[in-house]
């Protein structure tokens, strides 16, 4: 393919050198490790790194097409490399994904697409929305935070959204294996880096928004202006939790711009409400097309159980099949699941992703409604992340928990010490504990639990990495939890 395929004349600045818009592009990279002959070599400046720095190491594995944004490179490319050619573009990140997006034949809007964002529940709607096509027996895709999923194939996933060109990469091989829907998170990092500037949204879902990222987006406000990029974006309805602040903002904000929106809430009026019935432990979810019953054993859960009704009702399935394939759709994994075998004990572990504020305040809330006896709850928080949010989560565990167990929760390249003191200053004297050993630490919580007890293991859920400095070593929450059971049984 040509690289005058690829572009439009208002896409770029200036293109010279090489053969310029006649250089062939055999392929799209943006890591110079693996560029090869024939790439078209997009130069991204990073956080830590600057992809026109890589410009020499791509040349010598056989790139002779370079996309950049820094002025002073095109002359350097010119004088040390005459044979390539050079497109000068304002935004690189930008270009990366329109050149992804045109060079694999824009896969996503040939797909129904639909995207989640929210600071909490993410996960659990893309899985529920996935789990419940596959039982009405539809081809579907998935992309988030666990892992990408095509029906009953399963890829690594090594961030929430992919990067542009990874995500196209993925949309094209969904696309060929016949897949005729895709359900993915997509988080605010993702669209402030344009990474899904390119796909194309059937519909979209917001769940909540409370304080995470601040070290990425400095202010709430920022944080939610990138949730609201997604919001726009989609084409046929924008599902909007109605409960949530943010939700309401973004609700009146939308039909203004003339888009289609759809409601859900158990507190405010909505196009989609919810009745617990605590007697048999069952909840009803009602709107215009009739109700459904559900399991549901928290506030939380409900919440994201409505969003996925309110998106399988946006794509036409009918009362009758919604009751079908919800009725007992099971969660994803490190989201408030239980370790089997701790019943012998008379106690619950349950592990959970909860690693801001509001997660960790809604699962200690849905244990409290429902223990006989103590909570006891494990946890931490990142390294090199937002630190505002530290000692709210201390008050929260402190406040919440009878004991609580403080542990390192992947402190990078941070002092896990200074990190733990920060959750402290948030927390009540007397209710908590220092076990850095995150192994340790649980088997402590384990050791300690008696009958009627909950144990709480929170931060990580379906992480199998403990991050330390540089390096990683293996840690799964949930497989410690069963090995300390085992041994103890």
């Amino acid at each position: 393919m040509r690289l005058g395929e690829l572009i439009k004349e208002n896409d770029y600045v200036s293109c010279f050198g090489g053969k310029g818009l006649n250089s062939i592009v055999k392929n799209i990279s943006c890591d110079s490790r693996t560029a090869a002959p024939g790439d078209c070599f997009v130069c991204i400046k990073g956080f830590e790194t600057d992809g026109h720095d890589y410009i020499p190491q791509a040349y010598k594995n056989g790139s002779r097409v370079f996309v950049v944004e820094d002025l002073s490179w095109t002359s350097k490319i010119a004088t040390e490399y005459p044979d390539a050619a050079v497109l000068l573009v304002d935004d690189t990140r930008s270009m990366l994904s329109t050149l992804s997006d045109r060079f694999f034949g824009s896969p996503s809007k040939k797909i129904t697409v639909v995207g989640v964002t929210g600071t909490n529940g993410k996960t659990s709607v893309t899985n529920y929305i996935f789990n419940a096509l596959r039982k009405l027996g539809l081809s579907t895709g998935m992309i988030g935070t666990i892992e990408i999923r095509m029906n009953d194939e399963i890829w690594p996933s090594s961030r929430t959204t992919p990067e542009s060109l990874e995500l196209h990469k993925i949309f094209k091989t969904m696309l060929d294996k016949g897949i005729d829907y895709v359900v993915m998170e997509v988080s605010s990092h993702a669209l402030t880096l344009l990474r899904v500037q390119d796909i194309e949204f059937d519909i979209s879902v917001f769940t909540n928004l409370t304080q995470d990222h601040l070290d990425f987006h400095k202010t709430m406000g920022n944080y939610a202006d990138a949730k609201y990029m997604l919001m726009k974006k989609s084409n046929k309805a924008s599902i909007v939790n109605i409960d949530d602040n943010y939700g309401n903002e973004y609700m009146n904000a939308l039909k203004k711009e003339g888009k289609r929106v759809l409601t859900y809430g158990m507190q405010n009026k909505a196009d989609i409400i919810s009745e617990r019935n605590e007697a048999h432990g069952i909840t009803t979810i009602k709107s215009s097309c009739g109700e459904i019953e559900i399991e549901s054993s928290s506030r939380f859960e409900t919440y994201n159980k409505m969003a996925a009704y309110a998106v399988l009702k946006e794509l036409g399935f009918d009362i009758d099949e919604l009751q079908s394939v919800l009725w007992d759709l099971k969660g994803a994994k490190g989201r408030f699941q239980k370790v089997p075998g701790s019943e012998k004990l008379g106690i619950e572990i349950i592990v959970d992703y909860a690693h801001t504020p509001d997660a960790l305040s809604n699962v200690i809330e849905a244990i409290n409604e429902y223990k006989k006896g103590r909570l006891i709850a494990v946890f931490g928080c990142g390294g090199e992340r937002d630190p505002f949010k530290r000692p709210m989560m201390g008050k929260i565990a402190s406040s919440g928990a009878d004991l609580v167990i403080l542990t390192d929760d992947n402190p990078r390249r941070e002092d896990a010490n200074n990190i733990i003191m920060q959750i402290e200053n948030g927390m009540k004297k007397g209710r908590h504990e220092v076990i850095r050993d995150r192994k340790e630490a649980i088997r402590k919580a384990i050791i300690l639990a008696e009958a009627g007890d909950v144990v709480l293991i929170a931060g990580k859920g379906h992480e199998k990495l403990q991050i330390i400095g540089d390096e990683s070593f293996e840690h799964d929450d949930f497989q410690v939890a069963r090995s300390v059971l085992e041994a103890i049984i």
